[in-house]
C-alpha cells in the first residue's frame, strides 16, 4: 500500500470526528454483584438471574415478568426492583422507570448501584445535571465505583467539562484498567481536549481488552486522520468495516483517504457502499469525488445513476 499524502481537513470532517467521540461507551445497566442488600434463595434468587439473562438478551418484556415474579416472591428486593427500573426504562416507560427506581431507595438508600441507574436513567432522557448528582452520590456511597465514575466523565465530555471529563476517567481507570468503556470514554476526553496522540494511546488499550470493538476501531481510525497518519487510519477503519459492515462514518473516511490517493476504484467502492448504509454521507462524499475531479463528466453522471 503506498504512502498516503495528506488532504485537506474540513469543518464537515471535523464535526464527524467529534461525533465519534460523543456519548457513553456502553456500560452494564444491572447489578453484577453477589451482594443483595436483601438475600434472595431459592426460586426468587432463580427468576432474578432469569431476569438478568433475558434483559442482556434484549428480551425486555419477559426481563420484566421475571423480576416481578422475584417481589411477589420476595417484596423487599432491591435487586428487582433495580431490574424492573431499567426494563422499563429500556422499554421507554420512564414514569414506571422512576417509580421503581426510587422504591430501591426507600428499601436501601445507601445502596450506590440504585443511584448508578438513575444516573444512566437520567442521562438518558437528557437531564445531564441530575444525572450528575446521582453518580456521585454512587461513587460517595462506594468510592471504588470505575463504572460510574467512567459514566460521569462522559457527561462531562458531553458539557465540555473536558478537564473535570480527564481527571475523573483517569481516577476510574487507576480503579480498574480492564474496563475497556473507561478507556474508551478517555479516548473520547483526549480526543476531545486536542490530544489525539493520547487518544490514541488509550483506544489502542480498549482494543486490547476489546478488539472486536467496531466503535473503538473507527474512534481510533479518526485519530489518526486528524494526525493526517492516513496509512494507519486506513486500515483501522478497514477493520472497523470488517467488524460492522454498515458503519457509515467508517465508510465516509476511509472513502477521503483513498480520494487523497487518488485510488478511483476503492473511492468509489466506498461510494457505493454508502448510499446503501448513508445516503447523507454519501452525498458528501459525491461532492468531495466532484471537487477533487476524480472523475470525468461521464463518469459522474454514471455515478449518479446508479
Amino acid at each position: 500500500m503506498m504512502k498516503l499524502t495528506a488532504g485537506p481537513l474540513n469543518l464537515f470532517v471535523a464535526s464527524l470526528v467529534l461525533a465519534l467521540l460523543s456519548g457513553p461507551d456502553a456500560s452494564p445497566t444491572l447489578a453484577q454483584t453477589s451482594r443483595s442488600p436483601v438475600q434472595s434463595r431459592g426460586e426468587a434468587a432463580n427468576q432474578y438471574q432469569k431476569g438478568v439473562e433475558l434483559y442482556k438478551a434484549g428480551r425486555l418484556t419477559e426481563a420484566l415478568g421475571a423480576f416481578m415474579r422475584v417481589i411477589e416472591l420476595e417484596p423487599n428486593s432491591v435487586l428487582a426492583y433495580n431490574g424492573i427500573g431499567m426494563a422499563r426504562h429500556k422499554l421507554g416507560q420512564e414514569r414506571e422507570t422512576l417509580a421503581a427506581l426510587l422504591q430501591a431507595l426507600r428499601l436501601d438508600p445507601g445502596w450506590a448501584v440504585t443511584y448508578y441507574n438513575l444516573g444512566q436513567v437520567y442521562a438518558g432522557t437528557g437531564q445531564p445535571q441530575t444525572a450528575i448528582l446521582q453518580y456521585r452520590q454512587a461513587v460517595r456511597l462506594r468510592p471504588d465505583y470505575a463504572a460510574a465514575y467512567s459514566d460521569l466523565g462522559s457527561l462531562y465530555i458531553d458539557l465540555g467539562k473536558y478537564e473535570e471529563a480527564i481527571e475523573v476517567l483517569e481516577y476510574a481507570h487507576s480503579l480498574d484498567p480492564r474496563l475497556a468503556s473507561v478507556l474508551n470514554n478517555l479516548g473520547n476526553a483526549y480526543g476531545r481536549s486536542g490530544m489525539p496522540r493520547r487518544a490514541i494511546e488509550a483506544f489502542q488499550a480498549a482494543l486490547r481488552l476489546n478488539p472486536t470493538s467496531a466503535l473503538t476501531h473507527a474512534k481510533l481510525g479518526a485519530q489518526y486522520y486528524l494526525l493526517r497518519r492516513y496509512q494507519e487510519a486506513a486500515e483501522t477503519l478497514d477493520q472497523a468495516i470488517r467488524l460492522d459492515a454498515d458503519f457509515a462514518e467508517a465508510h465516509y473516511l476511509l472513502g477521503r483517504i483513498y480520494l487523497a490517493r487518488r485510488e478511483r476504484r476503492a473511492t468509489l467502492a466506498q461510494y457505493t457502499k454508502l448510499k446503501a448504509c448513508s445516503p447523507a454521507l454519501a452525498q458528501k462524499l459525491y461532492a468531495e469525488i466532484f471537487k477533487g475531479k476524480v472523475l470525468d463528466v461521464s463518469e459522474k453522471t454514471r455515478l449518479q445513476q446508479k
